[in-house]
Formats: structure tokens, sequence, C-alpha cells
């Protein structure tokens, strides 16, 4: 049966993905801003950044941030479609396909501004914050399961001629049990409940992501 613990590589690989995915879009992002025509309007460079071909370039880029560091969020569309459950991964995929489409169709032809570098930084923006979040879901997964290493294989009680033995998983009676025995190995049983089913629920909630 597999226990709280194991699902630590897992955390540990979900956020590893997340960082690496970062810091490549990131590097990426910075010639898409270069070649932005919006952005060398405002900082007066457009003559001396300018160059033939220069749209192509900027497309080239733009396209490997999309698919690559904004692929854990077109992932994410698909599961959230699949479980008719739009949520957030729907909405920032839904932002960045939209900008990239109508950019590649102006790139090739279609009259209008490209917005190459805005989804570039919004994927940058989304891949740093769900990084973030899913390395304080493994700080807080390991600090449930250490808090749950805590408890006590075994715990006795020795009340009049009764005898109580409470294990981990399960619970037996050594002589017949009295109200208050029996309130304690409920109370102990929920307390372990608790903390295995919050380990749990953010399992679940990185497997979703």
């Amino acid at each position: 049966m597999a226990g709280p613990g194991d699902h630590h590589p897992h955390h540990t690989h979900a956020v590893a993905d997340f960082r690496r995915r970062f810091w490549v879009s990131l590097v990426l992002t910075a010639p898409v801003l270069v070649l932005a025509p919006v952005i060398q309007r405002w900082i007066g460079l457009e003559a001396r950044l300018a160059f033939p071909g220069d749209r192509f370039v900027e497309f080239a880029f733009a396209s490997v941030v999309f698919v690559y560091g904004g692929w854990p969020f077109l992932r994410g569309l698909g599961d959230e479609l699949a479980s008719r459950r739009p949520g957030m991964m729907t909405l920032i995929s839904l932002a960045t396909s939209v900008a990239y489409g109508y950019s590649t169709i102006v790139v090739f032809g279609l009259p209008g501004e490209v917005f190459f570098w805005e989804l570039a930084t919004l994927i940058d923006i989304m891949l740093l914050g769900h990084w973030i979040e899913m390395r304080s879901v493994r700080q807080a997964s390991g600090a449930l399961t250490e808090l749950a290493k805590l408890l006590p294989d075994t715990a006795e009680r020795l009340r009049g001629l009764y005898r109580f033995r409470q294990n981990r998983f399960s619970a037996r009676f050594d002589a017949e049990d009295d109200g208050e025995i029996e309130q304690r190995s409920q109370d102990y049983q929920r307390l372990r409940r608790e903390l295995l089913d919050a380990e749990r629920q953010a399992v679940v909630e990185l497997r979703r992501q």
C-alpha cells in the first residue's frame, strides 16, 4: 500500500519541470521583447533594431515559448475539458492560443499588430506562479508527512481492568471497551484520516495541473 511519502518524487519532478520551463522561456522571451515593434517604439530604437525578416525571427522565438513554455497549460486545458471542469488552465491556454494564432496570421500577411511579447511574458509569469505554488505544496505535503510520523505506532491505555491497544491503521481491544475508550479511538482515527486526506488532496491538485 503506497504511503504519503511515495508521492514526493512526483512533487519534486513537477517542481523541477516548471522551474526548467520558466528559465528556458524567460531566456527565449528576451529576443521577443527586443524585436517587438511596440517595445522598439517605446524605447525609441525602432529604426536601429528593425531589420528585414525581423518578424519571422520574433515568430520563431515566440513559437518555442508558446509550445515549450505553454505546454503544461495546453495539457491542462485538455484535462479540464475532458472532465468538463474548465479552470485556470483553460483560461491561460485560451488567452495564449488566441494571441499566438492571430499574431501568426499577421506575420504571414494579415494587416495588424502582433502580440508575441504579450503571450511570452504571460507564459513566463504563469510558469513562475505555478512553480512557486507547487514548491509550496510540496513543502506543505512534506510537513504533513512528518506530522503523521509523530503519531505512535501503538498506544496503550490502562483503565481499571480494561486495556486498550491502538494501532495506526487498525484497532483492537483486549477487553470490552467503554464509551471513553471508543471515543479516543475515533478521535485517533479521525486525526489520521485528516492528515492523509490533506496529502491526497494536495497530490490531486498537482496532477490536475
